[in-house]
């Protein structure tokens, strides 16, 4: 059986991460005055960079092979996610935002770009996994999803799901709160690159980017098994990038004068 406190978090943390970007983009509108266009473009540049792209990426890898060590896989990991969603944002900034390169307008390209990330991913996975917890207290999980995924896939997610508990499940709504802020940071590092004309600025975002996901690859590989010390890593380096994001409103002025 999942409990029902496990229920109640998985649908908090999707409730969270549907309500957390909106109210974000409604706050910075009244604040900021920002602009629907970059965070559309952000949308996109995830979508497209990290939905489509580097998965296509991922797959082609996997089934050649072509990286089978844990610890190499968490680096490619790391950096594929780095430089897809980087290089991406770069490439759409550069075409399409050559008019909107102000601090605003990179909040609002964040806020597209983890916004949909967290509509997508933490929102309807975690209405997904709430489905899945019915099935299971009703008896029906095998029999619903029988055929529809590999024995081993189905008997994984039921076992974690009921070994879940309240205080994990609600990770995830500060996981989203935690990657917001990092788009929102990754965003204005890279809109920076673009105004300023220098490419080192990406590069820069491309290896933040990297070291942000390293431990969740390692742990996604088994080499680190607590998930406290990712998460708290993560909240850590979120901090940081809010201590940035606040201090780079002045970088941005300063680079107007």
């Amino acid at each position: 059986m999942v409990s029902n406190s496990v229920i109640y978090m998985m649908a908090f943390a999707a409730i969270f991460s549907l309500l957390f970007p909106i109210g974000l983009f409604i706050f910075f509108k009244l604040k900021d005055k920002i602009s629907v266009k970059p965070v559309i473009l952000g949308v996109l540049t995830f979508i497209v960079f990290s939905q489509i792209l580097e998965k296509l990426m991922h797959v082609f890898v996997m089934n050649n092979n072509l990286i089978t060590a844990p610890l190499l896989f968490a680096i490619y990991g790391a950096l594929a996610a780095g430089v897809f969603e980087e290089v991406g944002r770069y490439i759409i900034m550069k075409l399409f935002m050559k008019k909107e390169t102000e601090w605003k307008d990179g909040i609002a390209f964040g806020i597209g770009h983890g916004g949909i990330e967290a509509i997508l991913l933490a929102c309807f996975g975690n209405l997904t996994y709430i489905f899945y917890a019915k099935l299971i207290n009703a008896g029906l999980f095998e029999k619903t999803l029988s055929g529809k995924a590999p024995a081993a896939t189905i008997a994984a997610i039921k076992s974690s799901l009921i070994s879940a508990t309240p205080a994990l499940t609600s990770l995830g709504a500060f996981e989203r709160l935690f990657a917001i802020i990092a788009h929102l940071g990754f965003s204005l590092i890279v809109i920076y690159s673009v105004k300023s004309k220098k490419p080192i600025y990406l590069l820069i975002a491309i290896i933040a980017h990297a070291v942000m996901d390293f431990p969740a690859g390692l742990a996604q590989v088994h080499i680190l098994n607590n998930i406290w010390f990712v998460e708290g890593f993560f909240a850590i380096f979120s901090i940081a990038m809010l201590i940035f994001i606040v201090k780079s409103k002045e970088i941005f002025k300063n680079l107007n004068t």
